[in-house]
């Protein structure tokens, strides 16, 4: 019995070797619900860790270079752009907004199809 759940642990940490190597830098990552294939890749493949962790631990950095966020729907993304850019707006005291750049994936299809509308017309 107490092989198999060691066989079982070390099949575990060789399955997950990110997982692994964060957690021996002391960063603790929580399961997330399966959610396959996404724009970015595998979501299955990512591992989410507080900003905070990322900064000191791995980046050695002191400010955020972009944030990705995800709406529940396709209906309810617009509405959250909106909110993502009023807070930014007033936490930022940036009312001109040039200080940050806020894009949707609807913003970011039309500019690959813009690109790739080029890119075929020159070809």
């Amino acid at each position: 019995m107490i092989f198999e759940i060691i066989k079982l642990a070390i099949n575990s940490l060789k399955a997950n070797k990110l997982r692994t190597f964060l957690s021996m830098l002391g960063i603790i990552i929580g399961v997330m619900e399966e959610k396959g294939a996404g724009l970015t890749g595998n979501l299955n493949d990512q591992a989410y860790i507080p900003i905070t962790t990322f900064m000191k631990k791995l980046s050695n950095s002191r400010f955020v270079s972009y944030y990705m966020a995800q709406a529940n729907s396709g209906d309810e993304a617009s509405a959250a752009v909106g909110e993502i850019e009023y807070f930014l707006t007033k936490y930022l005291e940036d009312e001109e907004q040039e200080k940050f750049n806020l894009q949707s994936q609807d913003q970011i299809l039309d500019t690959i199809n813009l690109v790739t509308a080029s890119l075929s017309l020159h070809s």
